[in-house]
């Protein structure tokens, strides 16, 4: 077993890091999973390994010890910065994908 795969990631927010850190947040579900929202009690169907609730999409979630601890509702400001942040994560993503299949990142 090579590090990382011990099984203990710490709570959602960790499986969530460990999905992305492989590449396959963005993957189709392998089976049709239906969740219900702990933040609103919405049932929904989780399309990709890393999937939100349509109806919280104004509120993040704060996951604490593999709950939920906190509902934030997003402001205006967050909301503006959405997008830039979007860009940022797919940056990252595409550079841990570059540094996975053994390229370089002398230049960015």
């Amino acid at each position: 077993m090579h590090q990382g795969c011990d099984g203990s990631f710490g709570g959602g927010a960790g499986v969530v890091d460990k999905l992305r850190m492989m590449g396959y947040s963005g993957m189709a579900m392998p089976v049709e999973t239906r969740l219900v929202c702990e933040g609103c009690g919405t049932s929904f169907q989780m399309k990709t390994m890393e999937d939100r609730c349509p109806q919280m999409g104004d509120k993040r979630l704060v996951i604490k010890n593999g709950g939920i601890a906190k509902i934030i509702a997003s402001s205006d400001a967050e909301r503006k910065n959405l997008s830039r942040l979007e860009e940022l994560d797919n940056t990252l993503l595409a550079l841990r994908n570059r540094i996975r299949f053994g390229e370089t990142l002398e230049e960015l």
